[in-house]
């Protein structure tokens, strides 16, 4: 896939396994950009990315290290 690649909001909560109106959530806090084309929102998958990458944790604060 490239970079540039432009997703529509239910394939971004597909990738995330999340529900649409939480992307949208997302998407009206402005924590993921989106690209208004055609009266319809995308998300390029460089946005996606970058937004994962914010939303990182290294470890969850409930998971044991030694697994």
């Amino acid at each position: 896939m490239q970079d540039d690649e432009l997703l529509t909001i239910p394939d971004v909560a597909k990738i995330l396994k999340m529900s649409e109106k939480t992307v949208r959530r997302y998407i009206q806090a402005g924590d993921l950009i989106v690209h208004e084309i055609g009266g319809k929102y995308r998300i390029s998958r460089t946005d996606l990315n970058a937004f994962l990458k914010r939303h990182r944790r290294e470890s969850p604060p409930d998971t044991p290290t030694d697994l």
